[in-house]
Parts: C-alpha cells; structure tokens; sequence
C-alpha cells in the first residue's frame, strides 16, 4: 500500500481539524502586511546575526585540536588520498570527510582559517534552509511564521565556539548530513533513489565524527512512523551495522578510556551533567574543572527534556505517515542520544565540560523537535492506536488528552524558546568576544613561539598537547606556509608586538 492511500485512510480532511487555541492555523488571520514582516524579521535576524559573527571574531589561527590538521596536510602533500592518514582516528572521531576537506583547503588557501570557518556557516545555513523545506512539504498548511522559532534557535550565536573553529566544521558537516538524510526519508513517497541518497548522507556524517553514528537510529525513528517497507528498515538496519562496525575496526579508546566508567560509578554526577548540558544552551560558562553547578540551568535542562519526551512519546504513540510530527521526534531522538554520548565520554569533567559552547548546536535540536511536535496539534488528542501501547492507554479514564493540552505544552515551548534568546544571545555575544580575545593572543604567542616559555605555548594554542609537539607542528605549518604563515589576515589582525605575558 502506498503512502498516498495510507495518508488518505489515515489522515482526517481538514474540516475534521478545526482551529484549537494557539493552532499555528491562526497566524494566518494577522494582517498579510504584519504576518510578512515578522516572517522576514524572523528569518533574516538570526541568519545576519550569525554571519555577522563570523565576520567581525573570525581569526586565522590554528590552536587546539586543529593542530592534528597540520600532521593530515603534512602525510598528503604528495598523495592527496593517502587513506592512513585521511582515516587515523583523533581522539574517538573517524573524520575522513572533514580531512578530505581540509586537505583541499590546504591546496587552495594555504589552511585559511577563514575559510574553514564561512565554510562551516554555509553547511549550517544549508542544513536549516533544507529542514525548514521538509517541513514545509509535509505540512504545506503551516505558515512560514510558526517555524520562525527553528531558524532562531538552530542559528543561535551561542554556539560560537563552533561558529568561530575551524576545526568544528566536521559537526555541521554532520549537521547537513542529519538534514539530509532525515528530508530524503521523509519524502511522501519514498523512492529507491532517495533512499541511496539517505543511506549516502549517512555514510558521510558516521565517517566525520562519532556523533555522525546517531544519524542512523534517528533515520530508523523516522522510517518506522512513517509507515516504509520492511525493506526499507531492513536495509537501513543493514547499513547501520556495517557502518558501526567499518568504524569500530581497529579502534583504540582514548581520551576518555581512564574515565569511560565514571558514570556508573557516580550515576547522580552523570545525570546532574546530562540535565546541565542540555540546559545549557543559554550559554553560561564556568571556570575550569569547576564542580559547582548552576541550578537554574539543570532545571532548565529538566524541563527542556520533560517537554520533549512528554510530546515525542504522545505524537509517537501512533505511526502517523503525515504531517510533520515524526520528523520532530526524529531530530528529539537524535539531540537526546547525543546528550547521552557526551554524558558518557565527558562527565568526569564536571560541570565545566557540560557548559561547552560547542555542544549546543546539536543540544538545540531537542527543542527544535518539540517544535515541530507542536506544529500537528491533532497528533496530541487523536485516540493511541491498538497494540500494547494502545492497551495501556485504554486503561486510562481518557485516551485523549484535555483541550489545554496543545496550549499549555506550546506556551511552555515558546518560553523555552524566549529564554534562551533571552539569555543565549548575550552570553554567546559575549562568549565570542572573550574568544577573538583569546585566538588574536594565540596568534601573538605562535607568531613569537621562539621566544615565550612552554607553559605559555601550551595555555595558547593546545592545553592537553606537550609543548614538543606544537613547536614541531608550528614549524610544519610554518615550512608549509599554513594559516597564519601564509601571511593572511590572521597575521594582520594579531599584529607583530610582542607576545602577550605568561597566563
């Protein structure tokens, strides 16, 4: 049976439908004048302010774990795809597409930073734009005002430590590959073409970091409440395992491997940490190693993933093949998975490591999903379908939720959404001053790294690295004539003073 019959036996006509209070329907009655403007305002600010950020904080150096770029540029200087080093696992990343990339941005720019970085705000602009198309295909009724929301909150400037290193280009990579596959299975009728297409974009983002991986289950959520062929899940099971398991070949624990059993032993710890990295895409930052832990925003992460289980588990309770509810509880099963992961790999760092900037690009789909939850308001008081979940349902005295249940759950939304404008906005402003200030000090110290100590080199430009190391790095970045060497406009901005003093 095809999509379109299963839509048509499925689905209610419109008339069935009528507005409730708060339907994303009554944008429609603003005047077309107002409803205009605030659609553009709503879409065009959050796009400028990001580009805008790029160009006033961007620097062209190379610090932290971008230095492992220069050992990729070093092993192809003379055969661009030297395997080996396109594949060498950094850290618990696979990241042959983003050295792929980054090796042709050697030959074209000397390792512009720059580059890199107006690269990486493409992919994200990309990834959105083709979000806010799927949904609109699925749910052509919804105005382009009620998904103002997602274009703010997947722009938000407090990811600036992705928008402002080079080196982060491999997540929105990943994030355009999310988008990718997600859209092309979410096709109304899912072809075997954009199937390939799917499976491909998959391929990309499991190959360009480790959270890459989670594409796949949040494809599988996606293709079973949309109703597909048993081949279709078949196969994309089939391609998950191969993928783990072509990833996993060969691989080495690192970095996290003295403390890849910290949350078992200090479960409370894990938890506060998994609730405080979700809440945190307000942007509050803490000092290093910091154990203290701000309240406000574990509760904020509380409620951001009570709002977001509570709606995903009743839009989810019904394998629906219209509207645009499932793809919301795909990109909430892929931000909640990617929370667990960190939670794993980085909890011993306390509430320090859950304050990271960067990790809120893809924190911020989980109230992106509600979102898109919200916008098939019948999703939440249709009756649960038959089966077990069905059956525990219809133990219940009702097997629909009251009529508030729509309003309360989107003004809830709507003030997660204000708040981390609200706050988010500001501290990730602030956040990039303080981090042009410290990249533009880096550049001084990598520019005169013949004559600042040790313990200055490591605080600037790799904390976690010997100082032997960056100095060999530096000096084939500088035989190379890399980033900064290149005599771009990293060099330009640091200027040629001395270097600053000892942190």
């Amino acid at each position: 049976m095809s999509d379109g019959v299963l839509e048509d036996r499925l689905s209610p006509p419109p008339a069935a439908l009528p507005p409730e209070p708060g339907d994303p329907s009554l944008v429609r009655r603003l005047p077309t004048p107002l409803r205009l403007a605030l659609t553009g305002a709503g879409f065009a600010a959050p796009a400028a302010l990001y580009l805008w950020l790029v160009a006033a904080y961007t620097v062209n150096t190379i610090v932290s774990d971008q230095w492992n770029d220069v050992t990729v540029i070093r092993r192809t200087s003379h055969h661009l795809l030297n395997f080996s080093a396109l594949w060498a696992q950094h850290n618990e990343n696979r990241m042959f597409f983003p050295n792929l990339i980054v090796v042709l941005l050697a030959r074209t720019t000397h390792f512009d930073i720059t580059a890199e970085e107006w690269l990486s705000a493409g992919l994200l602009l990309a990834a959105v734009a083709l979000l806010l198309w799927g949904v609109r295909r699925r749910s052509p009724r919804v105005p382009w005002l009620a998904l103002v929301p997602v274009a703010l909150l997947a722009l938000s400037v407090v990811q600036y430590q992705n928008t402002l290193w080079g080196f982060q280009m491999a997540w929105y990579l990943i994030f355009l590959c999310l988008m990718v596959a997600l859209v092309l299975l979410d096709r109304p009728q899912l072809s075997w073409v954009g199937f390939a297409g799917a499976v491909a974009a998959a391929v990309v983002g499991s190959f360009s970091s480790l959270q890459g991986l989670l594409i796949w289950p949040a494809g599988l959520v996606l293709l079973y409440h949309r109703r597909r062929r048993p081949a279709h899940l078949a196969l994309w099971l089939g391609a998950m395992v191969v993928a783990a398991v072509v990833y996993l070949r060969n691989f080495r624990l690192t970095s996290g491997s003295p403390h890849s059993h910290y949350v078992l032993h200090h479960p409370l710890s894990g938890l506060e940490f998994f609730f405080a990295l979700v809440g945190d895409v307000v942007g509050r930052r803490v000092a290093y190693q910091d154990t203290h832990t701000s309240p406000w925003v574990v509760l904020f992460g509380v409620v951001i993933v009570a709002l977001a289980v509570t709606v995903a588990l009743r839009t989810g309770l019904r394998r629906r093949p219209a509207g645009v509810a499932p793809l919301g509880v795909a990109l909430i099963v892929y931000g909640l998975l990617f929370a667990a992961v960190v939670t794993i790999g980085r909890a011993y760092f306390h509430y320090w490591g859950a304050t990271q900037s960067r990790y809120t690009t893809f924190d911020l789909l989980i109230p992106i999903g509600t979102v898109l939850c919200l916008l098939q308001p019948a999703a939440l008081r249709r009756p649960a379908p038959a089966g077990p979940a069905g059956r525990w349902w219809a133990r219940h005295p009702r097997r629909c939720w009251p009529a508030w249940t729509w309003p309360a759950a989107a003004a809830a939304v709507a003030g997660v959404v204000v708040v981390q404008l609200a706050v988010g906005t500001p501290d990730g402003l602030q956040g990039a001053r303080a981090n042009h200030t410290y990249q533009l000090q880096a550049t001084r110290v990598l520019l005169h790294l013949d004559q600042v100590p040790d313990n200055m080199a490591i605080f600037y430009l790799y904390p976690f690295r010997s100082a032997s190391f960056i100095r060999a790095q530096a000096a084939t970045a500088r035989q190379m004539h890399l980033s900064v060497f290149a005599g771009t406009s990293g060099s330009a901005s640091a200027g040629t003073g001395a270097p600053p003093g000892a942190p």
